[in-house]
Parts: C-alpha cells; structure tokens; sequence
C-alpha cells in the first residue's frame, strides 16, 4: 500500500498516552490523559500542536506529559486546537492546580500498594 501523504498519517493512538509521566500527580496525570486522547483522535503531534496552538514544544510536551498545568490562555488554545470540551478542561485544570501535600502523601501511599503496571 502506498503511504498517506504527512497531512493524513495519524498519530498512533495510545503513543501520546504512553509518554506521560509516571511520577506526575494523579490529577496532572489525568489532565494530560484527556489532552493526550484528544490529540490522538485528531492525529495532531505534539510538535503541530505546539504550532497550532502557539505554545512552545517544550511546555506543550510538558503539559502532555503531566510535568505542567497549563495556563488559562494555553487551555483556550489547546481546547480550540483539539475541539475538546472547555469546561471539562478547566475542571481538569483546576484539579491539577490544587493538589496539596495532603493530597500528594494520599496517593504516594495509595501507589505503594497498587500492583506494578504490567509491562507491553
């Protein structure tokens, strides 16, 4: 088969997922989760959202990895590059952003007893 033309490869869904950072707090975790399936229904790398959005690289592959909370311009833009649901967005967001020490000792106890991911 011939291959599809750049604008129409799509991004292999759960690639994007697969890159989020294990040690990032549960809620960024699931912050980027949801940008992440969002970007790979509509097959947009990092890089070309980046650029679609007018974020740098950096912060937008740190956003997907759960290393960073977005600002309120970056999620208006991600939310209008990826079309996904702004409020949905804004409570991840919101979520993400108010994680106390409580919080993080809540869920470092909680890893301790899950069972290790199994591996692919």
């Amino acid at each position: 088969m011939p291959e599809l033309p750049a604008t129409r490869r799509r991004i292999r869904f759960g690639l994007l997922v697969a890159t989020i950072d294990a040690q990032a707090p549960p809620a960024r975790r699931a912050l980027a989760r949801y940008l992440c399936v969002y970007a790979e229904f509509a097959g947009i790398s990092p890089a070309e959202l980046a650029t679609r959005a007018d974020i740098a690289t950096t912060v937008t592959m740190d956003i997907l990895a759960g290393r960073h909370v977005p600002t309120a311009a970056h999620a208006v833009r991600l939310a209008t590059v990826l079309t996904c649901e702004s409020d949905t967005l804004r409570h991840l967001i919101d979520a993400a952003s108010s994680s106390t020490a409580l919080d993080e000792d809540f869920w470092s106890i909680a890893r301790s007893v899950d069972p290790p991911p199994l591996p692919f």
